[in-house]
């Protein structure tokens, strides 16, 4: 598997958005006024983190906000510097993603997430972000996954927590996956795609050997990205019964 480190997640990160239609620099604009509780602005640490060039002071600011004991579990190794980074491109992906739904017609609200875009005393770093997403009449929970190094396509599956799983289940929902290395993605519509194969893992490595589900055959649902919001419209305005007499 490729490693793709801070400047090469923050390119990926750029690409993706261009191929979603949408300007990066217009889309962090929108911070332009916005300061940290703090004061330090916000509009500087997005900017030079998707441009993937931070500052001394930021790397210095970074550390003052991010480099306390109480967040050591959160950063998982990392240095204050790769954490605040993490956040940040996060929060970036999530904005990136809401205005990709509004293109496509589509109203999404995040579920769980803090939408004020501040470092919190116990932030956590994710790979994923859970929508609700509205197309006309119809709504669906949709869990939207992320890769940024090309594991999936080299690999041809995807693997989550097994929670994860069973929550999409639980909910009649979706699961969208954005390969941002390389511009593609998926659409899994649980119970309906037998394309892929899924299977139970009991102890899953990467995940501290906790339970996990392994999706395998996922390139037989990749699509380019810029194909994927539209089959997410018309997978969310189909009735869930109609889907799965199909």
């Amino acid at each position: 598997m490729a490693e793709c480190g801070f400047a090469c997640k923050s390119r990926c990160l750029r690409e993706f958005i261009k191929a979603l239609g949408i300007s990066p620099h217009d889309l962090i604009k929108r911070y332009e006024n916005d300061r940290f509780s703090d004061g330090f602005s916000k509009l500087r640490v997005f900017a030079e983190i998707l441009l993937g060039r931070v500052s001394e002071g930021t790397r210095r600011y970074l550390e003052a906000r991010l480099g306390g004991k109480g967040l050591s579990h959160h950063r998982d190794g990392r240095n204050a510097s790769e954490y605040g980074a993490t956040l940040v491109r996060g929060w970036i992906f999530e904005d990136a993603l809401l205005n990709a739904f509004d293109l496509h017609g589509m109203r999404a609200e995040q579920v769980g997430r803090d939408s004020q875009r501040e470092f919190l005393p116990g932030s956590k770093v994710g790979s994923d972000s859970d929508f609700l997403v509205s197309q006309g009449a119809a709504r669906r929970s949709v869990e939207v996954v992320s890769d940024y190094t090309g594991y999936w396509s080299q690999n041809d599956r995807v693997d989550l927590r097994d929670f994860k799983y069973d929550k999409i289940l639980e909910q009649d929902g979706l699961l969208m996956g954005l390969s941002l290395g390389t511009l593609d993605g998926f659409l899994l519509r649980p119970l309906v795609d037998d394309e892929v194969r899924v299977s139970r893992v009991a102890r899953h490595r990467p995940y501290g050997d906790k339970p996990a589900v392994s999706i395998s055959g996922i390139s037989a649902i990749t699509m380019p990205v810029h194909e994927l919001f539209g089959a997410l419209a018309e997978a969310i305005a189909r009735p869930i019964g109609q889907e799965v007499a199909r």
